[in-house]
């Protein structure tokens, strides 16, 4: 796993992050690029691997310019192992061996099955969240939820998966680590699996699917806190590209599977907005 440099990586329990008032320091925020990449659900049941490879080599050929990093919303695996038992986060890490930028992955409800035929729909135990969290670590070296700052940019990923045991989004542990995140003063970029209840109540996916007022209070409290510094939210978790407002200020995403369509998001960054969002496939 390589991390952008200058980088600072803030985890659960990691000394030497900055307080919450801190600022990272050196010059002004400089102009920078990221791609963001939705549901890979990779396997060796179809050609998926395939097709992350050659997005793989796109972004070493410069299709996209110089982005710094790939962001992946989740659902990296259709499952642990594919229907002949081949092991798909292996697969995963070696596709993702030859990308030549950093990549900060969040987990999704596939890769929480142990196999193709485990049921999505089923309550998960900690078992599950254990075994899936070893491999997220084994193949990344992250932690399930994190933080990273790049050119005085805060970037959260979250972990939508955790609270499955107790029936919601994100765990005690995460709702707690809240408290720091969101009180640092940088700009923030957030980005988790499960879509996100904007403004105008449009339906991204099943109301069970939400994260909203009503299934995560805490959170949804912390986005109002943070407003005009919370630039934008990724998710991925959807079949198609929908984008939306919280909150008056942040800029929701919803990102189509990569395995379904091949798209992917190009975001550009200048001082401390968000220039311009470009949804590409043509690589």
């Amino acid at each position: 796993m390589r991390f952008p440099s200058p980088a600072l990586l803030c985890a659960p329990f990691v000394l030497g992050c900055p307080g919450p008032n801190d600022s990272a320091s050196g010059p002004a925020p400089a102009d920078f690029s990221f791609l963001v990449v939705g549901d890979l659900r990779l396997t060796g049941d179809d050609d998926s691997a395939a097709r992350l490879g050659a997005l793989v080599q796109a972004v070493g050929d410069g299709t996209w310019g110089d982005p710094a990093f790939v962001l992946f919303t989740g659902d990296l695996v259709h499952a642990a192992t594919d229907s002949s038992g081949g092991d798909n986060w292996a697969r995963l890490d070696d596709t993702l061996s030859t990308l030549p930028i950093p990549w900060y992955p969040v987990l999704g409800e596939h890769d929480h099955r142990a196999t193709p035929q485990d049921d999505l729909e089923r309550t998960l135990e900690q078992a599950d969240l254990d075994a899936a969290e070893a491999s997220f670590t084994d193949v990344t070296g992250l932690n399930p939820y994190y933080s990273f700052m790049f050119q005085d940019w805060h970037f959260l990923a979250l972990d939508s998966m955790r609270g499955a045991p107790e029936g919601r989004f994100f765990d005690e542990g995460q709702r707690s680590w809240f408290d720091v995140e969101f009180g640092r003063q940088q700009p923030l970029i957030a980005y988790w699996h499960h879509s996100v209840q904007d403004d105008d109540a449009q339906s991204w996916c099943t109301d069970g699917d939400l994260v909203s007022d009503e299934t995560e209070p805490e959170l949804m409290a912390r986005l109002v806190e943070k407003n005009r510094r919370s630039k934008a939210i990724f998710t991925g978790h959807g079949a198609c590209f929908t984008s939306g407002v919280l909150n008056g200020a942040t800029q929701l995403f919803l990102l189509p599977a990569f395995e379904a369509a091949d798209d992917l998001l190009v975001v550009t960054v200048e001082g401390d907005n968000i220039a311009s969002m470009v949804l590409g496939n043509e690589y």
